[in-house]
């Protein structure tokens, strides 16, 4: 009997020591995939950060050079450069993304560029290089070229998570609209998680009218 009773108290014991096991077992198994999953969003995170820098970058060094560009064309076609009755002859080609009042036209959503067009030609300002966003629904998304990692806006390739948009304000807060104007990038994105969660990476700088005499 009383062997009996040890034995039906050993097989009780092995089932607690199976079931202390089996939690030790899951805990330490989902300790590091938190810690791995907490990783591969930090990781996501940055990247989709690091792209929507670049992609602010470029558009600042866009008008940068649409401005240049603008100057030199008309100096070396022999051009009157700057119209000295118009204080924004030096952002000409850019007016799309002019908000009111400088640009009644506009509107606050601004404007897209496509890097790879040309900002002018032999024709004049290229209208595939600098379009208007819908003052409702506003700048349509980049859409990425994933054999070559091109972003642009042609629509062979499909629509990628980011959005661009840019506005260009003269005499922003001190100086003339003909010396002064500051460029505003905003880069939103969601990010691809199951609950998508919005984010928004801005980059301003300032430009001046190096033509001004």
């Amino acid at each position: 009997m009383n062997k009996k009773e040890k034995k039906e108290g050993k097989e009780g014991f092995t089932v607690v020591e199976t079931l202390v096991a089996v939690t030790i077992l899951l805990v330490s198994i989902i300790g590091p995939m938190q810690i791995a999953s907490k990783g591969l969003f930090a990781a996501m995170y940055a990247k989709d950060e690091i792209t929507a820098f670049y992609l602010g970058q470029e558009a600042i060094e866009y008008v940068r050079n649409a401005r240049d560009t603008d100057y030199l064309w008309d100096y070396y076609s022999g051009n009157t450069v700057p119209d000295p009755n118009d204080s924004l002859a030096w952002l000409a080609g850019l007016t799309k993304c002019m908000p009111p009042p400088a640009n009644p036209a506009g509107n606050s959503n601004g404007c897209i560029v496509d890097v790879r067009e040309p900002f002018r030609t032999d024709a004049g300002f290229n209208d595939n290089a600098v379009s208007l966003c819908d003052p409702d629904d506003g700048c349509p998304p980049l859409r990425f070229d994933d054999s070559s990692g091109v972003y642009s806006y042609d629509s062979a390739y499909p629509d990628s998570r980011f959005v661009r948009s840019i506005t260009v304000t003269p005499k922003p807060n001190h100086g003339t609209a003909d010396e002064e104007a500051l460029i505003e990038v905003k880069v939103t994105w969601n990010n691809g998680l199951l609950l998508a969660v919005p984010e928004t990476f801005t980059i301003r700088e300032r430009i001046l009218n190096w033509q001004r005499k």
